[in-house]
């Protein structure tokens, strides 16, 4: 009885501790946990929260190509299938390159001038089986609250068949394989039985849910196909092709505002007896039937040849962005261009009923000139309001990012209580950004 004692009492320690640790770390307000939004966008770039916007057209920048091989290095031949994401502190770039004709994984990150990419290496070279063993190529990655996946694809032999989809994680700052088997395994019996490649997911998370859109051959011939997971490893894909259009399109690229699904591809078209490739969008409502389809960019520019391929957006510096890459001749470099969206005037997120309790709040946050950021808390026991005028102070985690710390006046409680976040403009093609609001204790 004694030691059934014992051991009672050293879990009841246990427990309580790990209670006061979580109790002690900084909790993160998670924007799709909310009660009313209006305006407010916090699906197109996930996890962060702008004013809803239109997207116009888009314009190639005066200075591409951005990203060109490195003679000497592992990218000294090719650079290709850009995929940008972007942080609070540091905007990064991930592609693929070569320089022996067999392609890996490495990354960039844009300078504090917001010129010029600065490289820094190769960080990944395969799973150590042999189903990748020749290219790993196309990063994605995904960002969400146990850290950053990436998705890739990999093929054991140089050949634009039989590509396979793999899965990397972020393990204390090193990009390492997942040690599974392909996550979408080649199906004989599938329409894509010749591979698949060239993906992009969507984390939906007040569903929990993934969605991956990504380009299924049959032999030569290429259609966009879709599947969806709970946990972003394990896959269901459709029985069918959820875009067809001959002579081929591939490489899709999503964006999802919470009511609609903007896809970004390349279709394959034959002028003067020639096969090119142009980027085209497409809007549905479901992300499974596609229509108003117009043309975005074509190869058109001395360094593009008569492919560009592998889109990807993505929204910094008060812009959406269209990353690419092009070939001429046999070799590949990365462009972009670039689109000013229109925002509307203003917009409004409230929280649902809060119980994390903290004395302090941290805001990551972007107000350019025009802007207005409005944080207001509300404690329900006391029917107390604090209202803050979040302005462009505090630290600096790049250029026009801050990250602020909010002191709570004595006697206001983080207990049970409620978040808004007001976001408004008075300059159409600018908005607000909020990173990250934390509660800290």
């Amino acid at each position: 009885m004694i030691g059934k004692l014992k051991w009672f009492l050293l879990a009841l320690i246990l427990l309580l501790t790990g209670i006061q640790d979580i109790w002690g770390q900084e909790r993160k307000i998670l924007f799709h946990e909310h009660r009313e939004t209006s305006n407010i966008d916090f699906h197109s770039f996930y996890p962060r929260l702008i004013l809803r916007y239109k997207l116009g057209p888009f314009y190639k920048l005066p200075k591409n190509p951005l990203l060109t091989p490195s003679p000497g290095s592992w990218d000294g031949r090719d650079v290709a299938d850009p995929y940008v994401v972007v942080r609070a502190d540091s905007i990064i770039l991930f592609y693929d390159g070569d320089s022996d004709e067999r392609y890996h994984i490495g990354y960039a990150v844009l300078d504090p001038s917001g010129w010029f990419w600065e490289k820094r290496g190769m960080i990944f070279s395969g799973s150590g089986a042999f189903w990748d063993s020749f290219h790993q190529i196309a990063p994605v990655v995904v960002e969400e609250g146990s850290g950053m996946k990436m998705y890739y694809n990999g093929n054991s032999e140089d050949s634009e068949l039989g590509y396979q989809f793999g899965l990397a994680i972020l393990k204390e700052n090193r990009w390492i394989s997942s040690q599974l088997p392909p996550i979408m395994g080649l199906d004989t019996s599938s329409w894509d039985f010749s591979g698949n490649i060239y993906g992009d997911v969507v984390y939906i998370p007040e569903e929990k849910r993934y969605r991956l859109w990504y380009s299924g051959f049959q032999g030569p011939i290429s259609s966009i196909g879709m599947a969806e997971s709970s946990d972003g490893i394990h896959w269901k894909k459709r029985d069918e092709p959820v875009l067809t259009l001959l002579p081929g399109v591939i490489a899709p690229d999503i964006l999802f505002n919470g009511e609609q699904y903007f896809m970004f591809f390349v279709q394959v078209f034959v002028t003067h007896g020639q096969a090119r490739t142009k980027i085209v969008r497409a809007t549905s409502k479901d992300g499974i039937h596609w229509e108003n389809f117009q043309d975005v960019l074509y190869p058109e520019k001395s360094w593009e040849g008569s492919r560009v391929m592998r889109p990807n957006l993505s929204f910094f510096n008060q812009r959406v962005y269209l990353y690419y890459c092009a070939q001429k001749g046999s070799r590949w470099q990365i462009g972009a261009a670039y689109c000013d969206p229109e925002f509307v005037p203003e917009g409004v997120w409230k929280s649902s009923i809060l119980n994390i309790h903290g004395s302090r709040l941290k805001i990551q946050f972007e107000r350019p000139e025009g802007t207005g950021l409005m944080l207001i808390l509300n404690e329900l026991e006391k029917n107390k309001t604090l209202m803050y005028d979040i302005l462009n102070d505090g630290k600096m985690l790049r250029e026009g990012v801050y990250e602020k710390i909010l002191e709570l006046p004595e006697g206001f409680h983080l207990n049970r209580w409620t978040l808004q976040l007001k976001l408004k403009t008075t300059r159409i093609h600018r908005t607000p950004v909020v990173y990250r609001v934390e509660v800290i204790p």
